[in-house]
């Protein structure tokens, strides 16, 4: 059972890694040393539960990889790096909602979120170890939907990752915390697998450009009936005369915010 819990483990470590190397592409360079990083913790997770009956201070070994990886990263660049994954998400929620959160102040180069990744690599080798050993399913499936959110606040949604993430999710399912894995329950855990990889490949890019569309005008059509149809020309100056036409009202603008305005008349002699 340890070598399924290890492999549910890499699935599900590999899921947020994905994740990480899509939302930031080339920014962050060496990436083999996250993986690896990743890989320590979870064998170190392994290490100590295994190891917990007979020494009550296993519990340590999880700490083991950790000098390491702050030598690696200059023991510097983390919660910058931290602070550029907050405002990658200010700005897409920006973006998408017209808003104008303010993002967090700081210099923050390259090193820095390689640190940050690096040391978020190794808390998830280790945490997705123990959710998994001790089947907390639901703590599975937030772990999951708060890696899925990362996607799609930072526009990198990946059905790779996706499926790295939810596969562990319905095994641990599956297998409840009183009974192992069995034979069906494995083909049970291939076949999904096995679906989602066939409708990761094969659904091609178009289909996803059909939902973009599909989700626009879904929009339009809420916005239409809360607002009512649009009635200025947007830009279209033929259709600018319906304008002189029309003495209803056209628009109402309405602040929240308490404004002054100053003005001043300027007469033919000031000129």
């Amino acid at each position: 059972m340890n070598g399924w819990t290890f492999l549910l483990s890499c699935l599900m470590t590999g899921g947020s890694l994905l994740t990480m190397a899509g939302i930031w592409k080339d920014n962050i360079g060496h990436f083999y040393i996250p993986v690896l990083m990743a890989a320590a913790g979870i064998v170190c997770s392994m290490l100590a539960y295994r190891l917990k009956d007979k020494y009550q201070l296993s519990v340590l070994i999880l700490l083991a990889p950790w000098p390491a990886a702050f030598v690696l990263t200059g023991f510097r660049g983390c919660f910058e790096g931290l602070k550029a994954w907050i405002n990658l998400m200010i700005t897409q929620w920006n973006k998408v909602h017209e808003d104008s959160i303010a993002l967090l102040s700081g210099n923050i180069v390259q090193h820095d979120l390689w640190a940050s990744t690096v040391v978020i690599a190794l808390l998830c080798g280790e945490v997705t170890y123990f959710l998994i050993t001790l089947r907390k399913y639901g703590f599975c499936a937030l772990y999951c939907i708060l890696w899925v959110m990362v996607q799609l606040f930072s526009s990198a949604f990946s059905p790779a990752a996706c499926i790295g993430l939810f596969v562990p999710v319905v095994a641990v399912y599956i297998s409840n915390q009183r009974t192992e894995m069995t034979h069906r329950g494995l083909l049970w855990v291939a076949g999904l697998t096995a679906v989602l990889v066939i409708c990761a490949v094969a659904v091609p890019q178009e289909d996803m450009l059909s939902m973009a569309k599909a989700k626009s005008a879904l929009k339009l059509s809420l916005s239409n009936m809360r607002y009512g149809q649009p009635t200025l020309p947007e830009g279209h100056v033929d259709e600018a005369d319906r304008l002189k036409a029309n003495e209803n009202e056209m628009f109402t603008v309405t602040s929240e915010q308490k404004k002054i305005f100053i003005s001043k008349a300027i007469q033919a002699d000031d000129i």
